[in-house]
């Protein structure tokens, strides 16, 4: 939850993430991998009361069939600040992931976000 203080990783690109819980195994993602993920993406510039961590713009849970998003990192499918901040992840790993409003705003334009809620 973010009520614990987990320090976030900065990464130079601006993309940043709280490792919540790393996960285990010896699979990493990686360029190339193959991806099956369970997400919320939220807009943090319009946190509320009720949601401090941002409005909803998207959920698996909410906005897909099956609970998850599956794709090839690297495709170019979702945002590639999204998949920065993935990089190194284990299998059920859990990670908070900010990606800067500049590769957001871009990967709407690419077509590489899901549609909203």
């Amino acid at each position: 939850s973010d009520l614990v203080d987990i320090p976030f990783t900065e990464l130079p690109s601006g993309v940043s993430f709280r490792e919540y819980r790393e996960g285990k195994g010896e699979a990493v993602v990686q360029n190339g991998s193959k991806v099956a993920v369970e997400m919320t993406i939220r807009c943090k510039s319009f946190a509320t009361v009720n949601e401090p961590g941002g409005v909803k713009y998207f959920s698996t849970k909410d906005d897909t069939e099956f609970n998850e998003l599956a794709w090839t990192v690297g495709s170019g499918e979702l945002p590639p600040g999204l998949e920065e901040g993935m990089m190194g992840m284990h299998k059920n790993g859990l990670r908070r992931i900010e990606v800067p409003s500049t590769m957001v705003f871009a990967a709407k334009k690419a077509n590489q976000l899901p549609l909203p809620t």
